[in-house]
């Protein structure tokens, strides 16, 4: 009778050795592992690895077929033929076929590591040992629920784990033969990328470089329009885009724009948005860059104003030539006022004033100079107005200043426009800023501004500049 520390009592009686050693099986095992892996590991630690192995393998497997333990849910059997030295855990079901093996890379058991499992799942791998969570109940673990195909083990969608999956399997593919890796992700590529164990694997099988970069680059490219928009998958999607060719880039960029409205939502998307700033860093050729360019000429304005979709023309202007950016900044001057009144727009206008080269730029500063006075009493469109104030150019500076005239005591208490206000004080010269004074005492409203919360400020400013000026 054993106490199981809750003051129930019951009766458990610990295996019965052949070998000669006392592994001192007095207790029940409080870890997961199950029992005979408890009691396996635990006899195992006294012991060298040394000569012994071989020897400990028998014995401690030498069981029959049909007898196994699984009051914790496991259970062992022989392998492949009834070999004891290749042992197999079983999942302590009726089921013929609920063979699995237990051996990983690394393990107590192995006497070396060079050694791969090969593709067949009912073989025994002579340098693995791992552990597989089993029930007594006929739904866990059955033949059905992993897809047992000529004896390779498939994936099961809706009730495995990829990281359960490779416990199955004894290890994981990083540590296969480069055929056998190859032979077991055909047709499960796109789901392994879904799950963020297997998009790790993946991504580490990418980096590698092995046979299985073709297998994988095949497969994603059937199901880009999935991956690119998945929180696991994009990942694996990025690695490509970085190692691949710049042949086999093109191909990634021909799968993800062939359709133009679902390239709109890769780009609005907040995982594709990432993938197509990765692809936009590694276009090196100028077709490559013509073919996105004509994928996304019909959505540059609703990305201006998106989320994630504003990242991706700003990419674009950072990376496009002078030619290749005017077809954007174009749209960009047709709707310059729509996108500065935007929250994201205007983040968008600022990055074109800042890159943008040749004729295209005066047009732009250009038109959003004759916009000042509505830009600069708006939440969002004062920022564009300061921001062209900040390039420092006397003629710009000299042409907002003009279009707000009239109105600077009016800006001046308003929460936006007294922040433009300030900044024509501090970026125009003396005689400027004297004029802008000028014109706010001479208003009938000028001791509002004393009082007013932001129109404080402004006189504040005022008075700095004037202690400049004289």
């Amino acid at each position: 009778m054993v106490d199981d520390n809750h003051g129930s009592y019951h009766s458990w009686d610990p295996p019965r050795w052949n070998g000669a050693v006392d592994f001192g099986l007095t207790r029940q095992p409080e870890s997961d592992l199950g029992l005979i892996q408890d009691q396996t590991l635990e006899a195992f630690s006294s012991l060298n690895v040394g000569s012994v192995v071989t020897d400990l393998r028998r014995r401690l497997f030498r069981q029959s077929e049909n007898s196994q333990s699984t009051e914790n849910g496991y259970g062992l059997g022989y392998g492949i033929e009834g070999d004891p030295v290749n042992p197999f855990l079983r999942n302590g079901m009726t089921t013929t076929a609920s063979t699995r093996a237990i051996l990983s890379t690394g393990s107590v058991f192995s006497t070396t590591r060079e050694n791969y499992p090969t593709s067949d799942i009912n073989s025994s791998p002579s340098t693995h040992l791992g552990m597989i969570a089993s029930s007594n109940s006929n739904d866990s673990l059955s033949d059905d629920s992993f897809g047992l195909e000529n004896g390779t083990a498939a994936v099961c969608q809706s009730q495995c784990h990829i990281s359960n999956f490779f416990n199955v399997l004894g290890s994981s593919p990083l540590c296969w033969r480069d055929e056998d890796a190859v032979e077991f992700l055909r047709g499960r590529v796109a789901f392994l990328c879904k799950d963020q164990s297997g998009s790790k694997i993946i991504q580490v099988m990418l980096q590698k470089r092995r046979k299985s970069f073709d297998v994988i680059l095949a497969e994603v490219l059937e199901d880009m329009s999935d991956l690119v928009i998945d929180p696991s998958g994009n990942y694996v999607v990025q690695s490509l885009v970085t190692l691949c060719t710049d042949e086999q880039r093109t191909m990634i960029l021909y799968a993800m724009t062939r359709l133009k409205f679902q390239f709109f939502g890769i780009c609005i998307n907040m995982h594709g948005t990432r993938v197509v700033q990765k692809l936009l860093d590694h276009l090196s050729f100028k077709f490559q860059r013509l073919i996105f360019l004509k994928a996304i000429h019909p959505f540059v304005v609703p990305l201006t104003k998106c989320a994630n979709g504003y990242h991706v023309i700003q990419q674009c202007i950072r990376h496009f030539d002078s030619e290749e950016k005017e077809c954007l900044l174009t749209q960009v001057l047709d709707y310059c006022v729509e996108i500065a009144m935007d929250k994201f727009g205007c983040c968008v206008l600022q990055f074109c004033v800042e890159h943008a080269e040749g004729e295209i730029i005066l047009r732009l500063m250009a038109e959003i100079v004759l916009k000042a006075l509505l830009l600069a009493a708006h939440r969002y469109g004062n920022y564009v107005v300061q921001h062209l104030l900040g390039r420092k150019i006397p003629v710009i500076t000299e042409h907002i200043i003009r279009q707000l005239e009239g109105s600077y005591v009016s800006l001046s208490l308003s929460k936006y426009g007294s922040n433009v206000v300030e900044r024509c004080l501090k970026e125009c010269d003396e005689k400027q800023a004297m004029n802008v004074i000028m014109e706010m005492l001479q208003n009938q409203n000028v001791s509002m501004l004393f009082l007013d919360p932001y129109g404080n400020y402004v006189i504040q400013s005022a008075l700095l500049a004037s202690k400049v000026g004289g």
